[in-house]
């Protein structure tokens, strides 16, 4: 927790650099490119990962690291002149920069991949190690920029420099530890792990449009100056969710315990300390960020971003209402709903892509942040409807 924690912290610091050291259109088209990769990133992954964590902790048979290596790889491969078609075609240019990040998110899916491993054995020692190592070359970049005033293209070719000694550090962990070398084989397609990993790859994509479409369809419709306006407020905003996360996982495993025992009593006092301490926690954040919104982006910006204000305004509504959807989110999956909350996912990513449509065009990054707004109200709504429903009926 503690890694973390510190994880969270300093990358969020040295996002607030790079935003400073930046100028706007570089931010935005880096926020653009990033989010890009990563969408392609979901396709490529086909929730191969998360498949890993759910199968091997059952039981741990090192031929499915391998074959979850041979399918990752054989996507990867795949999808390369797809996205590289589909990139070009949206934004022409920067295509140099596309093929770093393309590599670089083989490195970081590798990495990934190792820490799955050692956190299904229960190495945590281990996983928080790599995390705070992760952390510490990834923000290198951004520090040592914003220390020498210099570019994006200094920082992106750090980053990738970075990516890949965090890769071979990565790997000399895991053969040292393992002494498995079966993992290295040819690409190779399995239909059967795929079919298996298809319900984790939808969430993950249903999931990532709703939270990263707006900055893709933003850059698409208005110019990567809107994109920085935004981004600066969201990865603000996306850092600033490490509290009730951590609320979350602390009372998550409770929960999970008593509606699998069927303990109302439990439930329900659990429950109640969960929205008190969002509550408590989350209350202070939200008014801070509402009401001192001008002066909040001075002091991390200076003048650069203060037209963004009235976009934290909006975000501090978002990240009211989906702190509260930790609680619900967590009774609809501690009951046993995580197909409805998967179901949810899709819809909430279907109307944000609607609203980004109609507002965007017109509003701008402002839109975007409406859009966002009107979404994650409508997942409160129906995460308290569910879980409500869910308690009267069964306990």
């Amino acid at each position: 927790m503690l890694s973390n924690i510190f994880s969270k912290c300093l990358l969020g610091l040295s996002g607030i650099l790079l935003a400073r050291v930046l100028t706007k259109t570089d931010f935005g088209f880096l926020k653009t490119i990033i989010t890009f990769t990563g969408l392609c990133g979901i396709f490529v992954n086909f929730g191969l990962n998360d498949f890993f964590l759910f199968e091997f902790s059952k039981e741990k048979n090192d031929k499915l690291l391998r074959k979850t290596l041979q399918n990752y790889l054989a996507l990867y491969l795949i999808f390369f002149p797809l996205a590289l078609v589909f990139y070009v075609f949206l934004y022409s240019k920067g295509v140099i920069f596309f093929f770093a990040f393309y590599i670089k998110s083989f490195f970081d899916w590798v990495v990934d991949i190792i820490k799955r491993y050692f956190q299904s054995y229960n190495l945590f020692n281990i996983v928080s190690l790599l995390t705070i190592i992760s952390t510490l070359l990834i923000s290198f970049p951004a520090i040592y920029i914003y220390i020498v005033k210099q570019s994006l293209n200094l920082y992106i070719f750090l980053l990738i420099i970075s990516s890949f000694l965090l890769f071979l550090i990565s790997l000399y962990i895991y053969f040292s530890i393992s002494k498995n070398l079966n993992i290295l084989s040819l690409p190779k397609l399995d239909l059967k792990i795929l079919k298996k990993s298809y319900p984790f790859f939808l969430s993950s994509l249903m999931s990532y449009i709703y939270m990263q479409s707006d900055i893709l369809m933003l850059s698409f419709m208005k110019g990567t100056m809107e994109v920085s306006r935004y981004a600066v407020v969201s990865t603000l905003i996306f850092y600033a969710y490490l509290f009730p996360s951590l609320i979350y996982n602390y009372f998550l495993p409770m929960l999970v315990d008593f509606f699998s025992r069927k303990q109302k009593k439990y439930i329900l006092s659990t429950v109640k300390k969960f929205i008190f301490l969002i509550f408590l926690f989350i209350l202070p954040i939200v008014l801070t960020l509402f009401i001192f919104s001008t002066d909040i982006l001075k002091i991390l910006y200076k003048y650069k971003y203060i037209d963004s204000s009235n976009i934290l305004k909006l975000l501090s509504i978002v990240f009211f209402f989906h702190s509260f959807c930790f609680v619900f989110g967590a009774i609809l999956t501690a009951s046993g709903n995580q197909i409805l909350r998967s179901k949810l996912q899709f819809f909430a990513a279907i109307l944000n892509i609607i609203l980004n449509i109609l507002f965007i065009p017109k509003y701008g990054a402002e839109g975007a942040a409406s859009a966002t707004a009107i979404t994650e109200i409508f997942i409160f709504l129906f995460y308290f409807y569910t879980s409500i429903k869910i308690l009267l009926k069964n306990y």
